[in-house]
């Protein structure tokens, strides 16, 4: 069994909701999610509801707490879907003639687009939910195998423990990317898209769907030319490119463009364009000496890093020295020059 014991409140620097009235927690969660009801099944001796949450351009991502035994009925969500992963408790989902228990550590629900549901929670029941807008489920889903980007239908239980443990990391992943944007800071568009890909691949790779049986097959696509022009994109603009992007540019799936990377380059897109973007910064850095008024933070931003914290650490885990470092050192080796001219 998957444990998923909590040792924290996930995404707690991101908080949507605080409410102790049901009809205030029911306003704000439509707001979120979609219209729905809720009603108490037992007589709590406290209901707080605590939703925290983040939204990366058509998926967002929420845990949700309520501390109480809980009914939720909503109308079918027309336009987005949901995965709801309990981490404590247990709920029971009816929707069409689907009726089933997910239970923290051993399974978890996807809850369609076309049919009314009705949830009943545990009194002690959280959980992570993905709201997936449908338009960013199919223009992905096209960008890993374009005939099949019209629609994705889903098995609605996920009991798999590879499945489980998949979704889990993601969320986890998507959790600790978004604690390191500082407070207050929005998270940058590049950082949102790369998150956003990186749970649908998670999702379409791990559970059972309509796309399974085209991503299992092998594409045939080993193609040194299409990694070339990958590469040649990257190196013309790292800033401004992601994974995506380069697949859709260069005629590959993005499934496609990662098997051949590390194929041939042992390594994957992101990384390469991560490596790309540390190499620039390292060279402009290098050549700061010679520039007036030159910041770590203007270079850092130019080559796309927003987080400063973590642009500083990758760069030493890449060159054994601070940005900062490598700046005073070239700034002194243009001094002594000076000094000797």
């Amino acid at each position: 069994m998957l444990t998923a014991q909590l040792d924290h409140e996930p995404l707690s620097g991101r908080v949507l909701i605080r409410s102790q009235s049901v009809r205030d927690a029911e306003a704000g969660g439509a707001k979120l999610f979609s219209q729905h009801r809720l009603k108490l099944l037992d007589a709590p001796s406290e209901f707080d509801a605590r939703v925290n949450g983040v939204t990366l351009g058509g998926v967002s991502l929420f845990y949700m707490n309520y501390r109480a035994a809980l009914a939720v009925a909503a109308p079918a969500m027309d336009d987005a879907m949901g995965i709801c992963f309990p981490l404590e408790g247990a709920f029971q989902l009816t929707q069409g003639r689907h009726r089933f228990e997910a239970h923290a550590g051993r399974s978890a629900a996807v809850i369609c687009s076309s049919e009314p549901f009705l949830m009943e929670w545990s009194p002690n029941m959280s959980m992570f939910c993905l709201k997936i807008e449908r338009t960013a489920l199919a223009e992905f889903a096209s960008s890993l195998h374009p005939s099949d980007g019209r629609g994705v239908d889903f098995r609605r239980r996920i009991e798999s423990p590879q499945a489980m443990q998949s979704l889990l990391g993601g969320f986890r992943l998507t959790e600790l990317a978004v604690t390191r944007v500082p407070d207050g800071q929005q998270i940058s568009v590049p950082l949102a898209a790369r998150i956003r890909d990186h749970l649908l691949l998670t999702l379409l790779i791990s559970q059972p769907n309509t796309l399974s049986a085209a991503l299992s097959r092998d594409d045939g696509l080993s193609r040194s030319s299409a990694v070339r022009r990958a590469v040649e994109l990257i190196e013309a603009r790292p800033a401004a490119v992601t994974p995506s992007e380069v697949a859709q540019a260069v005629g590959l799936s993005l499934r496609a463009l990662e098997q051949n990377f590390k194929d041939r380059l042992g390594t994957t897109p992101f990384a390469y364009i991560l490596k790309c973007r540390l190499r620039r910064a390292h060279s402009e850095l290098l050549a700061g000496g010679n520039r007036t008024g030159e910041t770590v933070s203007a270079i850092a931003r130019r080559w796309g890093f927003s987080n400063l914290g973590r642009f500083a650490e990758q760069y030493r885990r890449m060159y054994h020295q601070t940005p900062s470092e490598t700046l005073r050192h070239a700034a002194g080796l243009s001094n002594r020059r000076v000094g000797r001219g």
